[in-house]
């Protein structure tokens, strides 16, 4: 009833497809597989390859989703810092993490609805949800790059990684080259030429 119970909800009643709809799996999984070796006895060394690889894997991805989370921090600090002395309102697109650290810069959510100024600041992460199509006239002044430095993704459309989401890609996590996290710093306006 737990498997199937999990794989039901996860297939017909969850919004998004996502590999952490799939987590509740992992205890009753591990009991069938305890209860089969009992019965199997397999040797030692049999059993020691297949859970050394299975450790490995799960450690790098947890060290990747890490480091996703932790470049929405870095650069929502290394933003807040270098512009909240701007006197100007500093907007971002997105949300997940960076929405949160965004927010403890006195960062606003970026909406078109509300009055944006001549010279405020519109952030846009380049590994989130909902882009903005119509940005107001806008000039770049940097991009933040926050590397990852491990060869495995959980969240990137580039390598098909989707592990919260569906909308990036078909696996809940990928190996190869991970490209820096980017986070575009835009000035409202037109750029004033001397």
């Amino acid at each position: 009833l737990w498997i199937g119970g999990t794989f039901i909800f996860a297939d017909y009643f969850n919004w998004t497809v996502a590999a952490r709809s799939l987590l509740p799996l992992s205890a009753p999984v591990a009991i069938l597989i305890v209860s089969r070796l009992e019965i199997v006895r397999p040797r030692r060394i049999a059993l020691s390859i297949p859970l050394a690889i299975a450790a490995v894997v799960t450690l790098l991805v947890s060290a990747a989703d890490y480091r996703f989370a932790g470049a929405s921090r870095e650069a929502a600090r290394e933003i807040g810092l270098r512009y909240s002395g701007d006197g100007h309102r500093i907007w971002f697109e997105g949300h997940w993490g960076f929405q949160y650290y965004m927010q403890l810069f006195n960062g606003s959510p970026a909406d078109l609805k509300q009055t944006v100024h001549r010279k405020d600041l519109w952030i846009v992460p380049s590994n989130n949800t909902k882009p903005f199509d119509n940005k107001p006239p806008n000039f770049e002044l940097e991009t933040v790059r926050i590397a990852s430095g491990l060869p495995v993704s959980t969240m990137q459309g580039d390598s098909s990684a989707g592990f919260y989401s569906d909308f990036k890609g078909p696996l809940p996590y990928s190996f190869g080259r991970v490209p820096p996290e980017e986070f575009r710093v835009l000035r409202l306006g037109r750029r004033e030429t001397p």
